[in-house]
């Protein structure tokens, strides 16, 4: 049997939530510009440059990670005929309550993931759990 847990990485999600994390106010961080394709997986992503994070991640996930994991799939099934594969999801990494990820200061307002963003951001990581 082969258990793995593949995608999250090359799903941008670490830069993603770390974009979401900085941003201000109440608005959605699936709204701010993609901007920093990741030089591990080549230019294969350089094409979401300047789109929104939505769109961006979004193409991502279904152009450039779903395909990797399918192949890395059928490599494992190629070396190991008979050997169970099984995907493993990711864990939910952001409750919908949110306070911790969020404070308010004088003068700058809201820092951190509004409710808008922690919504986003939890469909996206549902969505990388369900593409395994």
């Amino acid at each position: 049997m082969a258990t793995i847990s593949i995608g999250g990485n090359d799903s941008r999600f670490g830069d993603t939530i770390q974009k979401c994390l900085l941003s201000r106010g109440d608005g959605n961080c699936k709204d701010k510009t993609f901007d920093s394709p990741d030089a591990q997986v080549g230019t294969r992503e350089e094409r979401f440059s300047g789109q929104p994070m939505e769109t961006a991640i979004s193409g991502i996930l279904n152009e450039i990670v779903r395909p990797d994991i399918t192949k890395t799939v059928l490599e494992i099934h190629k070396l190991a005929p008979y050997a169970k594969i099984v995907l493993m999801g990711y864990p939910p990494l952001i409750s919908n309550q949110r306070s911790c990820l969020s404070v308010s200061i004088i003068g700058l307002g809201d820092l951190g993931l509004s409710a808008a963003s922690t919504g986003w951001l939890s469909g996206s990581t549902e969505f990388v759990g369900v593409m395994s």
